[in-house]
Parts: structure tokens; C-alpha cells; sequence
């Protein structure tokens, strides 16, 4: 089909339509290819050289030409686009301009409404992780700039909130949070609710440790021992235990359900896993041990409950802290269990390939910075032929 003979007509928007449309073409000398709807006048869908599709309203106020965006597709949907077409429609013919009253709006629209009304849909169409970006916002953001206007976060307000989190949790989750809210006000800006982001390349990440910290044999010892003196009772000491047992991510683990489980395989099923596809996890005898003690627990629908509305345990974190203080271990966060899950495959002669698969890695790139950690067998087989020469020539 020749899309640029497409361009000079009228279409009926529909998501299969636009989802059929192709980037526009690297050297054209506009920056979008342009399509217009044939049962909303002025209703437009811009088609960007990268692939990326935006609605679009051009309209009159005044004699003059203007135009107000709608939003991306597909977090805005055919449907959706048209409606908010016809309410900006609406406010032309009652003599408004939707762009000032848009504006308007802007200044009352609180950090959570837009958070609600328009940054979490589009996140649901759009990542993989969007259910990591809710559990901060609920829990951490919107706390913190909720009930604020959003024309009113200030830089120095989201530059408090990164140093509150780097001290209350490590530079690398405060740079997981940046992420999220340079990516809000950035769509915010884009989508015509603000003229310019607090972020606006004043905010600078922390820089992240590059070294795998993962406890050593002592370590292991020291911190299984604080775990077996610690209240059995409560539920995220078992979380903790596996983690270290499965090597699990702690969402896999808080979010864990009975009916993933397969006793009889000694299998978990994680129906979406970061990289968005499913994944079969086999779990050793001490974590399915684990397991089988949460049945005690046992409330609702998770192996590991919680008293919060989601019915889960949230975070381990408090009880993670109590214990690695008493093992006198410094330097380790949760994750950090998962790191030594894979050193003791590792250095247990396990390949990397079989690792890969346990913990879940899209990529074996991601597996490959524990392969380090095999060299102390390959020195052993050197230093065995260095033996053997050394004996032979004396």
C-alpha cells in the first residue's frame, strides 16, 4: 500500500489503522507524517520517524490556527481521542479556546490526578515494570507531592525527595524513583500540562556501585543464624529465606501465589516476569520447605500475606535490617541475596547457561558478570598442571 498517496486523504481511524502505519520516513524533510480522521474534523494522528503515533486536534479560535495534543496512541485509544476532540469541540462552540482552559486546569491538576488520570494508563500500554512505578507512587510519591499542584514541584522539592530516598534506601533505588518522575514531567510537558519540567536536566542520578556484593560462606552462616533467632512468626522472615533459597526477585516473592505453585514438580509459575514473559522457576528442597511453612499463614490467595490492601507483603526491608545487624554484616541490601544464590551456583561448578535460567536473565549478558566467580576452580586445575610439571622436571 503507498502510505505517502494515504497522506492526502481522510481515514477512518481505527487501532488496526494505526497500528498498520509506518515510521515516517528517515529523510523526510518534516519531522511527522500526518493523517487525518473522516468522522472528526481536525482530528489528526502524527506518526514520528522513530514509530511513535500522537493525536492531535487542529482547530480555529480567533481567525487564528491552532492545535492541542491528545495524547499517544495506543495508551490513548481511537475511541478516546475522538471523545476529547469533541469536548474541546464543545468548548469552541461556547466560545473557549481548550488550549487556555486546558492550561487553566493545569495549574489545579494535583501530582496525583495527573499521576492517575493520565501518566498510569499510558504506563500500563506502554512498560513492562508499570506495576513497579504504582507501588512507588502509592507508597513514596504520593505521600510526598500528592495533594501538591503539579505546576508547583519545584526542582528543589524532587532533589529533597532524591536525597530522602538514597539515605532511607541506596542511590541505586533513589535513581529507579528519578526515572519515574523525570518520565512524568517529561509526558506532562509533552502533553501540554506543563510548559517546563521541573527535571529539566537540573537533576543528576547518583552514581551506582558496579560491584556484586554477595555474602561469603561466613556471611552465610552468620545470617541464616540471626534468620533462626529472629520471630519465626513473622511473615517476612520467611521472605527473606527465600530469597536466598530460590534466588527470586522480591517481587516474585511477595507476589507469589498458591495457585503458581506445583508441589508435586517443585515448580513456581511467574506469569509475567520483568522482562514481561513468563517464566517456570524449579525450587530446591529448602525453598520449597519454605513454602510448605507459609501453609500455617495461610489467609488468602499469597504465600506470603499481608495486612495492606494488595493482600501481599509489600517489603522485607525492616526485618532484613534488624538481621543483618545482628549477623554484623555491612554493605547488603535484599537484593543482595539473589547475588549470592548465583555465586554459589557458580562456584559450585554450575554452568552459566543453567544460572541464566534460575534466575530468570532475558539476556545472558546480564549472567555473565557472575562468570568471575568460576576462576577459582579453572586456578585450581592450573595450579594442578603447574604441580605436575614442577614434580616431573625435579
Amino acid at each position: 500500500m503507498n502510505y505517502n498517496t494515504r497522506q492526502c486523504r481522510k481515514h477512518n481511524f481505527t487501532k488496526t489503522f494505526i497500528d498498520s502505519l509506518p515510521p515516517h520516513k528517515k529523510n523526510a524533510k518534516s519531522r511527522e507524517a500526518e493523517y487525518s480522521d473522516q468522522q472528526v474534523v481536525g482530528l489528526r494522528v502524527l506518526v514520528s520517524k522513530n514509530g511513535r503515533k500522537f493525536f492531535h486536534l487542529r482547530y480555529r479560535f480567533q481567525k487564528r490556527k491552532k492545535v492541542i495534543s491528545i495524547g499517544e496512541f495506543p495508551a490513548v485509544s481511537v475511541q478516546q481521542a475522538r471523545q476529547r476532540a469533541y469536548e474541546y469541540k464543545n468548548q469552541l462552540s461556547n466560545g473557549l479556546d481548550p488550549l487556555i482552559e486546558r492550561n487553566k486546569q493545569s495549574n489545579d491538576l494535583t501530582f496525583k490526578e495527573f499521576a492517575e488520570k493520565e501518566y498510569v494508563p499510558h504506563a500500563k500500554v506502554n512498560k513492562v515494570s508499570w506495576a513497579d512505578d504504582v507501588s512507588k507512587l502509592e507508597n513514596h510519591m504520593y505521600p510526598a507531592f500528592g495533594q501538591l499542584p503539579l505546576s508547583s514541584i519545584t526542582t528543589r522539592d524532587l532533589q529533597k525527595y532524591q536525597t530522602k530516598i538514597k539515605v532511607r534506601n541506596s542511590p541505586s533505588t533513589s535513581n529507579r524513583h528519578m526515572t519515574v518522575l523525570i518520565r512524568m514531567f517529561n509526558l506532562a510537558v509533552q502533553w501540554q500540562f506543563l510548559e517546563k519540567s521541573p527535571c529539566n536536566g537540573s537533576i543528576k542520578k547518583y552514581n551506582e556501585p558496579t560491584r556484586e556484593r554477595y555474602l561469603d560462606n561466613d556471611e552465610i552462616k552468620r545470617f541464616l543464624s540471626a534468620l533462626d533467632e529472629a520471630n519465626q512468626s513473622s511473615v517476612s522472615v520467611h521472605v527473606i529465606r527465600m530469597l536466598l533459597y530460590s534466588g527470586l526477585r522480591t517481587a516474585e516473592v511477595t507476589k507469589m501465589k498458591w495457585e503458581n505453585l506445583n508441589f508435586t514438580a517443585g515448580t513456581l509459575s511467574i506469569p509475567e516476569n520483568k522482562s514481561g514473559k513468563p517464566r517456570t522457576v524449579v525450587l530446591n528442597q529448602l525453598a520449597m520447605n519454605t513454602v510448605k511453612k507459609m501453609l500455617d499463614f495461610k489467609i488468602n490467595d499469597y504465600v506470603f500475606p499481608g495486612k495492606g490492601p494488595k493482600g501481599h507483603i509489600i517489603s522485607p526491608r525492616r526485618v532484613f535490617l534488624k538481621i543483618k545487624e545482628k549477623a554484623g554484616i555491612e554493605g547488603i541490601c535484599a537484593h543482595s541475596l539473589r547475588h549470592t544464590f548465583a555465586s554459589i551456583c557458580v562456584n559450585s561448578g554450575e554452568n552459566l547457561y543453567s544460572v541464566q535460567k534460575l534466575l530468570g536473565h532475558h539476556s545472558s549478558q546480564m549472567t555473565q558478570r557472575y562468570a568471575h566467580l568460576g576462576d577459582k576452580e579453572l586456578r585450581a586445575a592450573t595450579e594442578s598442571v603447574a604441580n605436575q610439571i614442577s614434580h616431573i622436571t625435579s
